[in-house]
């Protein structure tokens, strides 16, 4: 097994009954089932799904990405531009109401959210966080227009009777990546850190810091609301998603500490040898990232249920997600 790879079955007979065996796996399966509490509604025959989540507010999800906008007297605001929604986003908002889109917010800069952002109206205002603002400058795609109102800590967006409350709060994926809260309707929108039924995204969904990533699961849990988008997926989430999710995090956290404090380098050296450095090292990271592995997928959880029976995609990445819990406190070492 690589660091990157599923880690390889193996019986524990250190005593008394066997450890439970975790399915592996490699890119081609087998797979464990998919909870049936991770599945949405399929894309309709446009290739999307809408949905009206709140009065006005409306959710639009083509399987694996999605987003929101929500229509005002005054107009349309919109948040980010998914590529994969390109064809789709207009027709989707010209089926609900006559309204133009008046104002675009950018949850972040990433061109997997935003790289269709050049579909609406060039007059529309353009929200972004300041380290959003930063890097479109610096690439200067025109696909991702510039943003024309940005902001350090807080703005409020006020549109006919909608209010929004951005906020930025740390660099919980990448700076820049803000909180979108509709208090009167209580939905909230924060994309790549929640995946609604699912394990996060490959690597703890390639956080900037995993630690700050971390505590955005606690800073979630502050807001009021009833409805998150979350960017990706085939559903919407709720608090339940995003207290199962911060159990499946805090799990991964102990499980790797466990490791570390367990694995020791001398034993990998007696089948590894001393003088590959990287070959040592490579064996280190394979037996933390198995032992992690092993804890993860064959420990019951609070509610008495494995992780494959609860999330999506936990035999896929869990051992991805343990190479980076792993990196992210032998490195850091944090309190």
């Amino acid at each position: 097994m690589t660091a990157d790879s599923p880690a390889t079955p193996r019986d524990d007979n250190s005593g008394g009954e066997p450890a439970p065996k975790y399915q592996c796996i490699r890119c081609t399966g087998p797979f464990a089932a998919v909870p049936e509490t991770s599945l949405g509604r399929p894309p309709g025959p446009q290739g999307y799904h809408l949905e009206a989540v709140k009065p006005g507010i409306f959710w639009i999800s083509a399987g694996g990405y999605d987003t929101m906008f929500i229509v005002t007297e005054q107009g349309v605001i919109v948040i980010d531009a998914p590529p994969a929604l390109r064809s789709m986003l207009v027709p989707a908002i010209q089926s609900v109401t006559s309204q133009p889109v008046t104002h675009v917010i950018y949850s972040h800069s990433h061109f997997d959210h935003i790289g269709a952002a050049d579909i609406y109206p060039a007059d529309a205002v353009r929200i972004a966080q300041e380290n959003t603002a930063t890097t479109l400058q610096q690439y200067q795609d025109h696909r991702r227009p510039l943003p024309t109102i940005t902001f350090v800590e807080e703005h409020t967006l006020e549109v006919g009777g909608s209010r929004l409350e951005l906020r930025y709060r740390g660099n919980i994926h990448q700076p820049g990546n803000i909180f979108i809260y509709e208090s009167r309707q209580k939905v909230l929108m924060l994309v790549d850190v929640i995946f609604p039924g699912w394990v996060p995204f490959r690597n703890l969904a390639v956080a900037n810091d995993v630690h700050e990533y971390l505590r955005a699961h606690d800073l979630v849990l502050t807001y009021d609301f009833d409805v998150m988008v979350c960017g990706h997926l085939t559903r919407h989430g709720t608090r339940a998603d995003v207290e199962t999710q911060r159990e499946y995090v805090q799990q991964l956290r102990t499980a790797s500490r466990k490791a570390l404090a367990t694995v020791r380098i001398e034993e990998v050296a007696t089948r590894t040898g001393t003088e590959n450095i990287w070959a040592l090292m490579n064996g280190y990271f394979e037996d933390a990232v198995d032992a992690v592995t092993r804890d993860m997928l064959t420990t019951p959880t609070s509610d008495g249920r494995l992780w494959t029976e609860r999330l999506g995609g936990a035999d896929v990445w869990t051992p991805h997600h343990a190479f980076s819990m792993i990196q992210a406190l032998r490195v850091e070492n944090p309190d």
